[in-house]
């Protein structure tokens, strides 16, 4: 976890302090900071692999990791920076709950398994927040399908 924290400060410092000079295009700015969290991830692998230590549970996808970083600089920028570590400490608070929520989950039997995920898509599409045609449309305009048309 220390490790991650580290990875976002560090790129959170890299773009506050050296790439806002540039003015650089976004896409190039997401890219920098990219590499240079694959540098420091590369040389903290290189200088902790001797203590076998299990990197899988510390780090996010690189990618979120960089979104993150670009989020949390541009709320530093247009806000304060209380703000984004309140957002920064939210955010790693909730993936660190939805990890051990994963790892539970995990160890359960795959018939619950499979129950939890149809569970969980029944319930978002009952709740309305599915972007397809929700279940209440499919019953509200039933009507309008050919089999149920008035002759």
């Amino acid at each position: 976890m220390l490790f991650y924290i580290f990875f976002v400060s560090l790129g959170i410092a890299v773009k506050l302090l050296i790439l806002n000079r540039f003015q650089l295009p976004h896409l190039t700015e997401l890219a920098l900071i990219m590499f240079v969290l694959v540098a420091a991830l590369i040389v903290t692998v290189t200088f902790i692999e001797s203590f076998a230590f299990s990197f899988t549970a510390v780090f996010f996808p690189l990618v979120i990791t960089t979104f993150l970083i670009e989020r949390a600089t541009k709320t530093i920028e247009e806000h304060k920076i209380t703000d984004a570590l309140y957002l920064l400490f939210t955010t790693i608070a909730m993936a660190l709950l939805l990890a051990v929520l994963g790892e539970f989950i995990l160890a359960l039997e795959p018939a619950i398994i499979y129950a939890i995920f149809a569970f969980s898509f029944l319930a978002v599409i009952a709740v309305g927040n599915y972007k397809g045609l929700r279940l209440s449309e499919l019953l509200r305009f039933r009507f309008l399908r050919k089999d149920h048309a008035p002759h």
